[in-house]
């Protein structure tokens, strides 16, 4: 069956460990979408951090907040806000344990102490525009919370808060979603947007949030140097993202055209 749509994740798949992205991977969206392939990403990233991505690779189509956010053209197509009640008690939780939190809505990212120690480390590492200064919550829909606190003291928020889901995704910080929510869930309101089924779908993952939607797919693409339970439940395991990982990949096999066709990505 000839593939008709391609879901990319964006740290340690489309970006290198020095959150780069690769001209090759510039080369290969492009080579997609001329072949008529709809191209998607799917992170745990807002919209406001993964923006500047998808303008690079003239991409329109994104799941964002580990599936709590699906868009196509701009437009909601499939959202799982965490419910206001949830927002105000953790705010308050926070605030008593002196920990870190950053809001994300669709148009807005706000934290509540920019000075912490966690928080800082981990949005350095993003290498993304820091959220502006959280003032007071008014119920606007948020789907998905980072947390910054000491490992040994997130079990606690995890507890507290049994219809919320916590992952790890960088030291002391965790993303925070309303129970149930994965990026599969987000890539199947959109590719039923699109008239496609789950066979005519590619996803490229490397990490455990990147779980669902790879085993969901036609064919699920893991990246070296990725997590053992992201490459465990893949269809193939394939290099690094600063190896032309991507670019080799999609030229060998997702191409509509033989691979010698295409120029060696610079």
């Amino acid at each position: 069956m000839r593939f008709r749509a391609v879901f990319f994740d964006v740290d340690g798949t489309l970006l290198t460990r020095d959150m780069r992205l690769p001209e090759s991977v510039k080369w290969a969206v492009n080579r997609l979408r001329e072949q008529g392939v709809a191209v998607g990403i799917a992170t745990g990233r807002s919209y406001a951090h993964t923006e500047a991505v998808m303008k690079q690779l003239g991409i329109d189509m994104a799941v964002l907040n580990n599936g709590g956010l699906a868009l196509r053209q701009g437009r909601i197509l499939a959202h799982r806000p965490i419910h206001p009640e949830r927002i105000l008690r953790i705010l308050g939780d926070v605030e008593d344990a002196d920990h870190a939190l950053v809001l994300h809505g669709k148009e807005f990212t706000a934290v509540n102490k920019p000075e912490d120690a966690y928080f800082l480390r981990a949005y350095h590492h993003l290498r993304v525009p820091f959220p502006s200064l959280f003032r007071n919550y008014q119920g606007e829909p948020v789907y998905q919370i980072n947390l910054f606190c000491p490992e040994d003291e997130v079990r606690r928020y995890a507890e507290a808060y049994p219809d919320l889901t916590f992952r790890r995704w960088f030291p002391g910080s965790y993303d925070v979603n309303a129970a149930g929510v994965h990026k599969a869930e987000g890539i199947a309101a959109l590719i039923a947007e699109l008239g496609m089924s789950w066979d005519e779908v590619v996803t490229f993952g490397d990490a455990d949030n990147d779980i669902q939607m790879l085993r969901a797919a036609g064919l699920g693409v893991a990246m070296g140097g990725g997590l053992p339970a992201a490459q465990e439940v893949a269809d193939v395991v394939i290099g690094r993202p600063e190896e032309d990982a991507i670019w080799n990949f999609v030229r060998s096999n997702l191409a509509q055209e033989p691979a010698e066709a295409w120029p060696r990505a610079e």
